[in-house]
């Protein structure tokens, strides 16, 4: 009796652990459908932001010209 309740609960769990990840899994398979429209305003949008990328990197890159400019200042000629 206490071997079947073992198994039970043991097994029982596992059996339907197994079986809501199967369903669950196999909702995910289908691709979501999308209209061309859908598609032109996801690529719009990649391309917006990868335009803000490089504008934010070029700014980085020049506050890091100007630090350095301003760490190593040009020799004054002595008037």
């Amino acid at each position: 009796m206490i071997k079947k309740l073992t198994n039970f609960f043991c097994v029982f769990p596992l059996l339907t652990a197994f079986a809501i990840t199967h369903i669950a899994a196999g909702d995910q398979n289908h691709p979501p459908t999308g209209s061309g429209k859908e598609k032109e305003q996801i690529e719009d949008c990649i391309d917006k932001i990868r335009r803000k990328q490089k504008k934010i990197k070029d700014e980085v890159d020049e506050i890091k010209r100007l630090i350095k400019d301003r760490k190593n200042p040009p020799d004054k000629d002595p008037a």
